[in-house]
């Protein structure tokens, strides 16, 4: 007897009809199908297509493979590409497809002029791919697998889905859990929400339809309820494991297992196999030799391929291909696509057949495939790479892997970019001067792990060792040591290696005047100022005698004469671009923007930081540079904080702690502002825990400029909780931090904390000094925000001194920080004005303060609002001091409410891609958020953080502050 029949198509008949009625009936332009993997999406688009009317418009179908890289538009392209000869005519603007169809020279028009911009360009590519569809005659687009499609690709389906001529429908198929993490999905996903599209998701299949599935396996009606309830209830209803399920019971049964009745003690007396791997395995030991080695070489070749290509990676000859591809496809192993390429049923059966595969073997057909892709006219870079790397080929895998990595880097994905590059430095054999070039092209901010870090080093320090090295290539191996170490935490070891490198770069004067200027960065704690700016002198004069258009140096010696409070600065970033059209130069241009906002937001430029925060994060977005982006973003929260603009936006850093794909310094930032805004809003305790770990555990991230500025947070909790003694202790170190190196711009709210925890002590001397060195060291900087706090800290010494000016004073100081935008400080400055006017019997000075109260309420600015009103119902003026309401948003060791939102999903027994889906967001948030409820809430198990979901309970962890080492927090 056979063996079990092809499945039927049962439950889905409503999402048969939405998908038949947008290709049909053109009432949707977009439809987008999600499930998990095995669900059905493939089953579907088949039998819609299958269905069709004859006449209808052509439907181009498209598969995406799951390439770790993957190439720009490389789905649609491929399907494209064997559809030439349909052209009659190509239209004006074909020529931009070029680049990407090669094959296609003779027939195109010539390519046209480069675009003024990136942005056109990519409009202009659309534009002319979408002409060639129409002329095509293509109605409709299908791309199945989207999730493993690059973010180009994305682009052009919305692209086409916005277009109201020519209309061409979009029906994409994804896997929820796989999706990238890019604000593409979300746009897609909203355009299907309206009017415009229809978003199915297909669920698994109920008791029901799994019964009439397997009915039809079987041929046998009458099926007991119990069997599908036994079967729905060990594959949950997914069909395509219902489908192997019965297949390998009937495998395990032998022929005679159905001769009598299939009851459902029949099924647990047989027992379903412990994997669906199992059940694949089986079929292939019942094929013949030919047969399992053509459905190897498909998993290795890890997408779909003619039968050409499995035969050429096989070594079978082509009609002894064919007879192995039949024999695979009636075991149900193997399909053919739409397009007429093979391909696994499922990636579930590919992946149960790829990990089975002997080792030689698999080897051996690596070799096979990467042999003939390599003979192709155009070799694919990325898979070439791979199937030379898992062929063990190192040497043929590196001279491809540096061309994957470029990709990836020119793609905005460092992180990609960054695994290859550690590989290939670590895992192969590279000459000194190949090895500088390699550690050249990692992005620092990529490098999270701490064990990339060694591997990286040792295979420099070893590399630098080499006896008889030419000078330069010693130094260039030092310098990316040190840049290496140096970002680990290693800040003595990375001063040493840069200090033997610069002798070794006099050759090479850009890349001498970067490695001082790491050296600087390194070394600014031990440093006195007139050290420092000597080195920066001499990096300036180096840009000047070599080659002033190298910008990455240009960046360098911007950024780090602007941290450091050199006036000159401000002329070296206008000289930097604000876009660039050459790809290599885009990430510096983005860093360079980055860098000056931050620095114009330390030096109070709000307007300036605003433009080139805005400028950045806009290019981050169009680039597609992610990690930039929220660290850009982390930023411009910053500096709404200071302008009175934090409401809301503590849920915003949350999200962004806890998610361990960004890299820690962005993360720590983050929470530094969140507790800022926290010490705002009134919730001292929470930001005092957070700021002291902070203080200890995480200094040498946190960089002088954030470490300063949390230490002044944390001295305005104690002072408000009546501890002057301990808020004077906590402002020493910052302090002498800030006289010892002389940047002074770092310290506008370090020296406001401090001057008001001397004079709370009694300390007025002290205050006096305090005042005193800052006015000095601002002598000649044009600096805002520390030119405001001088003002309010020389009104508060000439109040606590019983002065006649300090009401002029503190007026002055208002009028600063208005003028600045920061409107709590200006509310700060007049209230200190109304004490004073108080205390001098002068009239108005009660009213003062009430219209102060409200302006406190109005911005949230709880303990500031109490502090007001403490005052005025002493003075027996009756006024309602404001409070917080409820728990802190997004914050603290509190659920916040999207964290709440996802551990109720969690409790409502939803899995993690589900939540994503329901939540529309990356499966990488929603596990962050999980991750973080269970953390807050004490918990390890999702069953835990169901029980405990609304009974939150804070932790408490103490501890002293120490100083920050040399790290780079720079963007970049």
């Amino acid at each position: 007897m056979r063996g079990p029949f092809s499945p039927v198509f049962v439950g889905r008949d409503a999402e048969h009809a939405e998908v038949t009625d947008a290709i049909v009936g053109r009432r949707r332009r977009v439809v987008i199908i999600e499930g998990e993997a095995g669900v059905g999406k493939t089953r579907l688009i088949t039998e819609v297509l299958a269905g069709l009317p004859a006449s209808q418009e052509r439907v181009l179908v498209t598969r995406c493979p799951p390439m770790r890289v993957p190439f720009t538009l490389g789905a649609l392209v491929e399907t494209i590409s064997r559809s030439p000869g349909d052209v009659v005519e190509f239209g004006p603007l074909a020529g931009a497809l070029r680049p990407l169809f090669p094959e296609w020279a003779d027939r195109l028009p010539p390519a046209p002029a480069p675009a003024e911009d990136r942005g056109m360009e990519r409009h202009r590519l659309f534009r002319a791919l979408t002409g060639l569809l129409s002329a095509l005659g293509v109605g409709t687009v299908v791309v199945e697998d989207l999730h493993w499609a690059d973010e180009t690709t994305f682009e052009f389906l919305l692209h086409l889905v916005t277009l109201d001529e020519p209309v061409i429908g979009v029906v994409a198929t994804w896997r929820p859990e796989d999706l990238p993490d890019h604000d593409l999905i979300a746009r897609l996903t909203r355009i299907a929400a309206d009017q415009r599209g229809q978003r199915l998701r297909l669920e698994p299949l109920d008791v029901e339809a799994t019964s009439a599935l397997i009915a039809s396996m079987l041929r046998r009606r009458g099926l007991s309820r119990s069997l599908a309830i036994h079967l729905h209830e060990r594959t949950q209803g997914v069909p395509l494991l219902i489908e192997e399920m019965v297949r390998s019971l009937y495998d395990r049964a032998g022929p005679g297992g159905f001769a009598g009745e299939w009851t459902a003690a029949r099924v647990r007396s047989l027992a379903p196999p412990p994997s669906l791997g199992d059940s694949v395995l089986a079929r292939m030991d019942a094929m013949s030799a030919s047969a399992r080695l053509a459905a190897r070489a498909l998993a290795v070749l890890a997408e779909p391929a003619d039968a050409a290509l499995i035969s050429q990676v096989s070594g079978l000859a082509p009609h002894a291909a064919w007879d192995a591809i039949e024999e695979a496809a009636a075991a149900y192993l193997i399909t053919s696509g739409p397009d007429g390429r093979l391909a696994f049923r499922h990636g579930l059966v590919l992946d149960a057949i790829a990990g089975q595969v002997p080792p030689l073997q698999r080897a051996r057909l690596h070799q096979q495939a990467a042999a003939v892709l390599s003979r192709t006219a155009q070799p694919p870079v990325a898979r070439l790479a791979w199937h030379l790397k898992e062929a063990g080929d190192l040497g043929g895998w590196a001279r491809h892997a540096e061309k994957v990595a470029d990709l990836a880097l020119a793609a905005g994905d460092h992180v990609a970019a960054k695994d290859i590059l550690v590989d290939l430095i670590t895992c192969t054999e590279q000459e000194p001067e190949d090895l500088t070039r390699l550690a050249a092209k990692i992005q620092l901010p990529a490098i999270t792990g701490e064990d990339e870090g060694q591997r990286l080093a040792t295979a420099l320090r070893a590399a630098a060792g080499r006896a008889h090295l030419a000078p330069l290539v010693e130094g260039k191996l030092r310098y990316q040591l040190a840049r290496i170490i140096g970002n680990a935490g290693d800040i003595l070891g990375g001063r040493a290696e840069t200090e033997r490198a610069i002798p070794l770069l006099v050759t090479h004067p850009s890349l001498a005047g970067r490695a001082m200027i790491n050296l600087v960065h390194l070394s600014w704690l031990d440093w006195p100022e007139r050290t420092r700016e000597w080195w920066l002198r001499r990096a300036s004069r180096l840009m000047r005698a070599g080659d002033a258009s190298e910008l990455q140096l240009a960046v360098d010696l911007t950024t780090v004469l602007l941290r450091f409070g050199a006036e000159e600065g401000w002329a070296q970033a206008a000289k930097l671009p604000m876009r660039s059209s050459a790809t290599a130069d885009r990430l510096l241009v983005v860093r360079g923007l980055a860098n000056v906002g931050h620095c114009a937001l330390i030096w109070g430029r709000y307007d300036q930081a605003d433009t080139y925060l805005t400028a950045a994060a806009e290019l981050a977005v169009e680039y597609g540079y992610r990690l930039v982006r929220v660290a850009v973003g982390v930023m411009q929260v910053h500096l709404d904080y200071l302008r009175g603009r934090w409401t809301g936006r503590a849920v915003e850093l949350e999200e962004i702690c806890d998610d361990e794909t960004i890299p820690a310094s962005v993360r720590l930032e983050a929470g530094v502002v969140a507790d800022l805004i926290g010490i705002a809003e009134g919730w001292p305790a929470d930001a005092e825990k957070r700021l002291r770990a902070a203080l200890v555990d995480s200094a040498d991230l946190l960089g002088p400029e954030l470490f300063v500025e949390a230490c002044a947070g944390l001295a305005e909790i104690t002072l408000a909780g009546g501890r002057s003694g301990e808020a004077v202790q906590v402002t020493e170190q910052p302090f002498g931090l800030l006289c010892r190196t002389g940047v002074w711009i770092w310290g506008s709210s370090l020296v406001l904390a401090r001057v008001r925890a001397l004079l709370a002590a009694g300390y007025l001397d002290e205050a006096r000094d305090t005042v005193a060195s800052l006015e000095q060291g601002l002598a000649g900087k044009d600096a805002p925000a520390a030119a405001a706090a001088l003002l309010t800290a020389r009104a508060l010494v000439a109040g606590a001194a019983g002065d006649e000016e300090t009401g002029q004073l503190f007026c002055q100081a208002a009028g600063g920080w208005e003028r600045l935008g920061r409107p709590l400080e200006t509310l700060r400055a007049r209230e200190g004005a109304a004490r004073y006017h108080l205390r001098a019997g002068a009239r108005g000075a009660v009213s003062d303060l009430r219209g102060i109260l409200r302006d406190y309420s109005r911005f949230g600015a709880v303990p500031d609002g109490q502090r007001a009103a403490g005052l005025l119902n002493a003075l027996g003026v009756s006024v309602r001091a404001p409070g917080n309401r409820g728990g802190r948003p997004g914050y603290g060791e509190n659920l916040s409410p999207r964290e709440r939102e996802v551990a109720e999903l969690v409790a409502a027994g939803r899995t993690d891609a589900e939540i994503a889906a329901a939540l529309y967001k990356s499966l990488n948030t929603v596990r962050s958020q999980v991750k973080a409820a269970k953390r807050k809430l004490g918990v390890s198990t999702r069953e835990d953080l169901a029980r405990v979901v609304s009974q939150e309970r804070p932790k408490t962890t103490m501890a002293a502050g120490r100083e920050p080492g040399g790290h780079q927090r720079m963007a970049g």
